[in-house]
This record gives C-alpha cells, sequence and structure tokens, in this order.
C-alpha cells in the first residue's frame, strides 16, 4: 500500500481507558510516514469532513483506531458520503475498550502501532465480507435493547478506568448472582421492554421481552456468541429475542458462551432481513455497536450495505 492516498486512518483520542496522548498519536504518524494519513477526530462531527475528503481522493482504505463505537460512527459517516456506492474496505486496528466487533471478525489481536505496520506492510492482506445494520440513519453491527442495554449502562456509569473487559465480567459475575438473590444492580440492568415485534412478515404480538438483538456479528462482548447463525444468509441478520426472566437469561449464560441456543420456550433466533419494533409506553432505548440512543415508540432494524475488513 504505498499510494499515498490509499489508506486514511481515523483516529478517536478517547475510545480506550488509557486515551491516546500526543507522543502516542506522533508515534502512529511516524508508523504510517508517507504511506497513510491519521487524522484524530475529538469531536465526531469532524469525521464526516475526513470521509468527505477521502472520498474526493478516491481512498480505498479505511482505517480504524477506537472501540466498537467508533466503528459505527465512521461506518455511518462512509454511509451518508458514498450513499449506495461501493464502500471502501476498512481496517479495524482496535484502540478501544472492548473491541467486540475485531474480536467477532477475526482480527488478530496487538496494539494499534502493530495492525498498522502489518497493513502498511502487506499490500494484499486477506479480508472479510460482512453485512452491516441500518438503524434509523446509523451503520453498525450489533443491535440491542433490553437488559443488555442496561448492562452498558450501569457499566458506562462507572468510573472510565473501569470499563474494561475485566471490570464487565465482574459486573457480569455481580448481576447474575442479583438477578437470583435480589437487589439494586439487577434492579439497573432488568429493562424490559413490551413490544409488538414484526420479522420479516411474521408478526409476533405484543409480550414482555427481557432483551431483543440483532446483529451481523457473532459476539455480543466478552467472547458470548448470542448470533452464531451469522454466517449462513449472505444478505440476513440474526435475532436474538428472550422473554424469559432475567434470572432464566443467567442461567443461559454458558450455552451462550459456547454458542449453542437458548433452551425452547424462554426465546427465538431467526435469521431476517428486518426486524420492526413497536411499544406503547415508552421511547424506545437501544444501543448500536455499545453507543447508546433513545428513539420513538418504533424502530426497524434492516440489512446494511456489505463491507469488507482488512485482517491485517
Amino acid at each position: 500500500m504505498s499510494n499515498p492516498s490509499e489508506v486514511v486512518i481515523v483516529l478517536n483520542p478517547n475510545a480506550s481507558t488509557a486515551g491516546f496522548d500526543e507522543r502516542r498519536i506522533d508515534g502512529l504518524r511516524a508508523i504510517a510516514g508517507s504511506r497513510a494519513v491519521v487524522f484524530v477526530t475529538e469531536e465526531r462531527g469532524l469525521v464526516d469532513a475526513v470521509i468527505e475528503g477521502a472520498r474526493e481522493r478516491g481512498v480505498q482504505t479505511i482505517g480504524i483506531i477506537g472501540g466498537d463505537g467508533s466503528v459505527s460512527f465512521v461506518l455511518s459517516a462512509l454511509y451518508r458520503a458514498y450513499g449506495t456506492t461501493t464502500l471502501p474496505r476498512i481496517a479495524l486496528l482496535r484502540g478501544g475498550t472492548m473491541n467486540t466487533i475485531a474480536n467477532s471478525l477475526g482480527v488478530r489481536r496487538g496494539t494499534p502501532e502493530d495492525l498498522l505496520r502489518r497493513l502498511l506492510a502487506n499490500r494484499a492482506t486477506p479480508f472479510v465480507e460482512r453485512n452491516t445494520l441500518e438503524i434509523e440513519d446509523r451503520l453498525g453491527f450489533l443491535f440491542c435493547t433490553g437488559a443488555m442495554v442496561g448492562f452498558l449502562q450501569v457499566l458506562y456509569d462507572s468510573d472510565k478506568s473501569e470499563r474494561g473487559p475485566l471490570a464487565a465480567l465482574k459486573l457480569l459475575a455481580r448481576g447474575s448472582w442479583q438477578a437470583f438473590a435480589g437487589g439494586d444492580l439487577a434492579e439497573r440492568i432488568e429493562k424490559p421492554l413490551i413490544a409488538t415485534m414484526s420479522i420479516d412478515s411474521e408478526v409476533h404480538p405484543e409480550r414482555r421481552y427481557v432483551t431483543i438483538g440483532a446483529a451481523t456479528i457473532d459476539q455480543v462482548g466478552l467472547g458470548f456468541r448470542a448470533f452464531p447463525r451469522v454466517s449462513e444468509g449472505r444478505d440476513q441478520f440474526q435475532v436474538f429475542a428472550f422473554h424469559g426472566s432475567l434470572q432464566s437469561l443467567a442461567r443461559q449464560l454458558p450455552r451462550l458462551r459456547r454458542g449453542l441456543p437458548v433452551v425452547k420456550g424462554l426465546g427465538f433466533e431467526p435469521l431476517a432481513k428486518l426486524l420492526e419494533l413497536q411499544t406503547e409506553e415508552a421511547p424506545i432505548t437501544y444501543a448500536l455497536d455499545g453507543d447508546i440512543y433513545e428513539t420513538g415508540t418504533r424502530i426497524n432494524v434492516m440489512v446494511g450495505p456489505r463491507v469488507q475488513v482488512h485482517l491485517p
């Protein structure tokens, strides 16, 4: 990848718990040299300008240094700039707290510096193709509501230095225990959604869901594979709709860790092209690739454009 217009790197300096100081940013720019351009986008509003410039220059690869939310934000900016035309390849160079998307897609472990060196050194890195999800005006790989959002909200309310995988595992252990024993933490995590659901042409009458998810990656985080069937449908995503109790969801965690379906009668996990949710009550709070949003009483999740992801 010797042409300077081939690679643009979008770096979110606030992505990890440690952050990226000027010394580390200078080091990344030294690695990039004349082969790539590194843009530090502390304000997400600048991402659109960077992506529009990349489109005008015919950039072939967009590298992303940041967490899952950074990936979604860059993908959404790409979609706004490129529309229905083919998007450039992306390179997930890690740098976030969790890196669930990179883990799911098979990006090797390593620092952003190591992955950037590998990307620039290899003119023909392998890649994987994957559908995205389109929700409102955003693209991403993992959508969720209910308890999965409650878990994230509790995690984000903690000190930034305590949001890594170990802290998340400890929170999951405490939350699972309180699901059986009761406690304030379980109450904060449990955010059931009473909704009518439509999956393609099949309508599911209104009922109470502990959590609902949709994804084009198999993992939901921490190695839990709630969506093991995503590779079965080229133009589909997998739904995870759980209508059992929070306690029964905690009991299913070992199965989800191994990528096994939940026990029959507690939920369903079909492949789909369109998921529609409608509620009569409060607005729907949802997460897309770890970033939390609030919308009205109706939301559609559909298959977005297919992207190619480098595996440096």
